[in-house]
């Protein structure tokens, strides 16, 4: 953070303010600092640095050539994530298919089909789905990011592969599939593993977390079924 914000300093002082009001890299520097924000759970000012990134990005490029800009494809996906955390899950979802139609427009469908950012952001509509209980839908997103991912890296490690698996696992915990979940989620961690993330990052946690859910789940035993 303390970098990120060293930059638009300099920037600001090497532009003027006037050329700094519409600069493009000082657009890409909020969009960074909202993302640390996010991590640090600042949902509301993380919020506010990408949504002044998109308006000074706006103001610079016009409106027509904004909404056609892959650029705004990230901003509006990292506005989704800032709504989907904050449970404002219906504002979240329409972020991410505004991110998806631009990507879908600007890379056409090909590449739109075996593009890792499209597969990231289905990913991110997949945790909507799932926050929103809609298991199969969550299933069927996780699903196509996990298959562009491997059509994309063969057998390369990734922690992004990692982290569709693990998301697969938990709906499955949600539908009662135990065995399916702590095997998914097994595969996740080894993933992880192999690719260098440490015990503590977000994803090993949330694979780490679900594998005790299970654990407490099948301790406690099938529901009691009302005679």
């Amino acid at each position: 953070l303390e970098m990120y914000e060293r930059s638009l300093a300099i920037t600001r002082a090497v532009l003027g303010e006037e050329a700094f009001a519409t600069s493009l890299d000082a657009t890409s520097t909020y969009n960074n600092i909202g993302n640390v924000y996010k991590a640090q759970g600042r949902l509301s000012e993380a919020l506010e640095m990408h949504e002044l990134s998109q308006d000074i990005r706006r103001a610079a490029l016009g409106e027509e050539a904004f909404e056609t800009s892959l650029h705004a494809a990230f901003i509006y996906n990292n506005i989704g994530d800032v709504y989907r955390l904050q449970s404002r899950l219906s504002k979240a979802l329409e972020m991410y298919k505004r991110s998806q139609a631009i990507r879908r427009a600007e890379l056409g469908e090909e590449a739109f089909l075996t593009s890792l950012d499209v597969a990231y952001t289905d990913h991110n509509i997949g945790k909507v789905h799932h926050a929103q209980n809609h298991l199969p839908e969550a299933l069927e997103m996780f699903n196509h990011s996990l298959d562009i991912t491997r059509d994309k890296l063969g057998e390369e490690v990734s922690p992004y592969i990692g982290l569709y698996i693990s998301s697969i696992g938990l709906v499955y915990i949600d539908q009662g599939d135990f065995d399916g979940a702590e095997s998914s989620l097994q595969k996740a961690l080894a993933m992880f593993e192999a690719a260098g993330l440490v015990k503590d990052h977000e994803y090993v946690r949330e694979a780490r977390s679900g594998l005790e859910r299970i654990d407490e789940l099948r301790a406690r035993g099938p529901p009691d079924i009302a005679q």
